[in-house]
This record gives C-alpha cells, structure tokens and sequence, in this order.
C-alpha cells in the first residue's frame, strides 16, 4: 500500500498510446491487484475466487480480455453460491482510482462510529509519501496524477469482536460513515473491536486512543485472540498513520506493548520496519541514546514502552537491524531459533 497515492496510477487505467504502456504497469499495479483479489477471496471464499479465476483464464486463453470479462466471471461463481453480491459495483472504484481509504473507529456510548477518509486527501499526507513511493517506483517512466475528487469506496468491513473473536463479520460502509450499535459487537464498556481481521481488507484502520488501548490490552493477556497477519497489520497501520502525521509516533510505542508475549515473525518483521523508521528519525537528536540504551529506558521512562521489543522472545534477532550494537552472527542465531517459521513468510 505504501506505494499507492494520486502520483500513481490505478488499477484500470484507459491507455490511448501504445508507448506509455509498458510503463503505467508498475509494481504498484500487480501489487494492488493482488491485493485486492485477496480481499474478494475474504468476501466470497476462496474457492469461489479460484473457481472464477479458472473459468476466466480458460474462457479466454490465447485470446484478449477486458475487465468486465473478468467481473462476469466472478459475477457468475458468485451467483451459483447464492452470495447476494455485485461485485462490479463494488469493485469499481477501488480499481478505477488510485490510492485507498482509511477507516477511522470511535465509539459512544451507544454506538461504534465507522467513518472512510480517503488517505491520500489532504496535502500533508501527501508529501512524504509521494517521496517514499517515487523511490520505489523509479523504473516507472509515466506518472498519472489523479486531480479528480475522491470518490466515496463501497468498503467491506471485516469485523471481529469479542461476540466473534475467531472469525468476522462483514458490514459494508457504503457512505461517508456508518454507525453500529454498541450492542451488537461489544457486551461491556471495556470490549474491544478489530476493524480489518486479518488484514482482509484494502484500508488501514486509525482507532480512537480508548479503543487502540482495549485492543493492546487484551493482548497481553492473549496475543493469539487474534492472528499474526492481524496484529502485523495493527503495526503497520499505526506506523504508517505516524510517518503520514496522521498520528503522533509516541503512538507505535503505546502498541508494542503486547511484544513482550508475541513470538510471530510477520509481527516482529512490521515491529522493525516501525522502530527502524524511528531510530532514523533519532539518530541525530540526543533522544537517541535513550532510545539505543535499555538502562536510560528505564531509568527515564519517557520511551520504556518501545523496549518492550528488545525484551520480548526473540528481541535479540530485532536488534541485527544494527540498532543496539549486537553481532550480527549471533542476532541471526537466536533468530533461527525462536522464529523457525520466518522464512514461510
């Protein structure tokens, strides 16, 4: 998702010259459209999805296609489900523009207050990712700036709750917000809500503070209440909100609170990428040195919540990204050993 934002191009694009095509298909293009098969796939099932996929790529071998070709080859295995679903509507303006919402969580007494954003919208957004996407896009030559307003997503909300922790329920946002009643997903005031389980869904998620921390508390005392790919993206989306100024950075220190039980390489692998963006930003401030030195952490307490990561199973692998000043040999050792599962990754 990072490299998805007005600088780039969508999905579907309308190509009218031939020699700009071989460049508007970037990474971003293949990634996002993985991706967002991987979010039909949690929609539909997935055997609904691989059924589709035959029929389209058999119907058409050794042929062209067009987009709809492939709609109404979903629309089909879809329909012999019984799902009650149009997927060409749905779909349509994730594909046609670029860039992706965000969903902010709020909660009142009575209801859960869902409401999309588009993310690349405001210019303060826009800046520091547009320079972080172009690096990882130089081998794009044509550059398609998206000056139209956004538009509203038909957004699948994969919602998980302590009325259905190991599984979700789908609600669909289809305006600006959507309220749900408190009763219906929590049963007491102190119950969290998971917005994206297992990171389904396209969108990164922006939890009010009292929601963020129920979800970190119950954490620590259950980290597996919710899978890895779940609490990976939970890092991911805190960090990427921070880098974007959406939130403040002491916040991806409030989150890795739960570290200290978490044994999931995808999880750690996100917690590096967040501490590693922070440790760049310190480098050259004396709040470095409390950040690299363990015994200034807890002697300070200002920033004690991020050593949590250092201090966990496997810390010691975290800290081969040099921050520390560990050996590398025996960072990668005791990686192997407590994250046998990393290379599945």
């Amino acid at each position: 998702m990072i490299f998805d934002s007005p600088s780039t191009n969508s999905v579907i694009l309308n190509i009218t010259q031939s020699t700009v095509s071989s460049n508007v298909y970037n990474r971003m293009v293949y990634e996002k459209g993985s991706a967002l098969l991987r979010m039909i796939s949690y929609l539909v099932g997935e055997d609904v999805l691989e059924g589709a996929l035959r029929d389209y790529l058999d119907r058409h071998a050794w042929s062209a296609a067009v987009t709809d070709d492939l709609w109404t080859a979903l629309q089909k295995s879809i329909d012999e489900q019984g799902i009650s679903l149009d997927i060409k509507a749905v779909m349509k303006v994730w594909t046609e523009q670029a860039g992706y919402p965000y969903i902010t969580v709020e909660r009142t007494d009575d209801f859960f207050i869902l409401t999309q954003e588009y993310f690349m919208d405001k210019a303060t957004f826009v800046q520091p990712l547009e320079q972080r996407a172009a690096e990882m896009l130089s081998d794009s030559a044509a550059v398609y700036v998206n000056t139209e307003p956004a538009r509203l997503y038909t957004v699948p909300l994969f919602i998980a709750s302590p009325k259905n922790p190991n599984n979700y329920t789908i609600y669909w946002l289809t305006d600006k917000s959507l309220q749900v009643p408190v009763t219906e997903l929590a049963g007491g005031a102190d119950d969290w809500l998971i917005v994206n389980a297992h990171a389904a869904g396209y969108y990164r998620v922006h939890y009010a503070d009292a929601e963020l921390q129920k979800i970190v508390d119950h954490l620590k005392t259950d980290v597996t209440v919710f899978d890895a790919k779940t609490r990976a993206q939970l890092i991911c989306d805190v960090s990427f909100l921070a880098g974007a100024g959406v939130v403040e950075q002491v916040r991806i220190l409030k989150v890795t609170e739960f570290l200290t039980v978490e044994t999931a390489y995808l999880t750690w692998h996100m917690v590096q990428e967040a501490l590693a963006y922070i440790d760049l930003m310190l480098s050259s401030r004396s709040a470095h040195a409390q950040f690299t030195d363990p015994h200034g952490l807890q002697r300070n307490g200002l920033l004690h919540s991020c050593w949590t990561w250092r201090r966990a199973p496997g810390g010691v692998y975290m800290a081969s990204c040099n921050v520390g000043g560990f050996r590398r040999k025996a960072a990668d050792d005791e990686g192997v050993r407590v994250f046998p599962q990393r290379n599945n990754y």
